[in-house]
């Protein structure tokens, strides 16, 4: 799954609020997501995490105008890749007005 997301923020700031949104979109796992890391290699923040015990791992890249977030959803949640992209896209634009 792929969310491209403008950004309109110099990069070090971005950088910062993307932090911020990671921790967000965690968080609206209602309890069903555990095992969060995270950490950056250069420009691209790694993330994984287990959602029902089964692992998921992405990235999200920040460029000077996007961030664009990769995800690998496991097939059996499939069916909710929309509300998934919903969520990101949501906690992306509180933490970018």
């Amino acid at each position: 799954m792929r969310v491209t997301f403008e950004h309109h923020s110099e990069q070090e700031v971005a950088r910062s609020k993307l932090e911020e949104a990671i921790g967000k979109i965690f968080d609206l796992g209602t309890g069903q997501i555990s095992q969060v890391q995270y950490g950056w290699a250069g420009d691209t923040l790694d993330f994984s995490f287990a959602v029902m015990s089964k692992p998921v791992k992405g990235s999200a890249d920040l460029t000077d105008t996007e961030i664009i977030v990769n995800i690998g959803i496991p097939i059996m949640f499939r069916p909710v890749e929309g509300k998934v992209k919903s969520r990101i896209l949501a906690a992306l634009n509180e933490i970018f007005p």
